[in-house]
């Protein structure tokens, strides 16, 4: 017979929480929202603040300051000034298909856990590989950050969908607003760390370029 009051619940939005966590467990939401601590260096140290320039002084360097890397025919040219932002465009365009897929497998599978690992171990791969991004490596560091940035992008949509499971309704404001807190702080203190780095690195015998390489693999 139907669980009637499962499905009024559901149509009202409340979702049950899962049997595998335990309903408002202190430690399960307080490891949830560290997941927004870790990932938001990403966002604030990479692609808000270094990899976009650091990847145009790069194409400029091997290609002259307007040099045009590739035409595309009728879609134009992609230039050494245009090229991180056609790295971004493709990134957003290919989460455009590939992440409300991803939200219905979440939604309907118990692979989140794994899926969320696998998301985090590649994207920390990438971030990590931009370090050895450096001279005329700029194609490689724009194909990598693509990578890491649908990475993150797949790791927030699974992470987001831990938490009907691990809150109860009472709960969920609370949690998502101490997760989004502990992210910017943490993401501010890493993007403040390095932008120190990055000012003092000649006294400390670094390269500008070898501090923000350093910046870009710490995230």
């Amino acid at each position: 017979m139907p669980d009637l009051n499962h499905a009024r619940r559901w149509r009202e939005g409340t979702q049950m929480i899962s049997p595998n966590y335990p309903a408002d467990d202190r430690r399960e939401i307080f490891g949830w929202t560290l997941y927004d601590w870790a990932n938001s260096g990403f966002v604030t140290t990479v692609s808000t603040v270094l990899i976009g320039p650091y990847l145009t002084a790069l194409a400029q360097s091997a290609v002259g300051e307007n040099g045009v890397i590739a035409s595309l025919g009728l879609f134009g040219t992609i230039t050494a000034k245009s090229f991180f932002p056609q790295c971004v465009s493709i990134s957003v365009f290919l989460q455009l298909f590939f992440l409300p897929v991803l939200g219905g497998i979440a939604d309907n599978t118990n692979l989140k856990r794994r899926l969320l690992g696998g998301f985090c171990g590649f994207g920390s791969i990438a971030t990590v590989s931009l370090y050895f991004v450096e001279g005329e490596r700029f194609l490689i560091g724009g194909l990598v950050y693509i990578i890491a940035n649908i990475c993150l992008g797949a790791s927030v949509v699974l992470y987001n969908a831990f938490l009907n499971e691990i809150a109860s309704p009472a709960r969920r404001d609370a949690a998502s607003s101490k997760g989004y807190a502990l992210g910017y702080v943490g993401g501010g203190i890493l993007l403040a760390t390095n932008l120190a780095l990055i000012s003092f690195a000649g006294s400390i015998g670094l390269s500008k370029g070898e501090a923000v390489r350093l910046s870009l693999m710490s995230a």
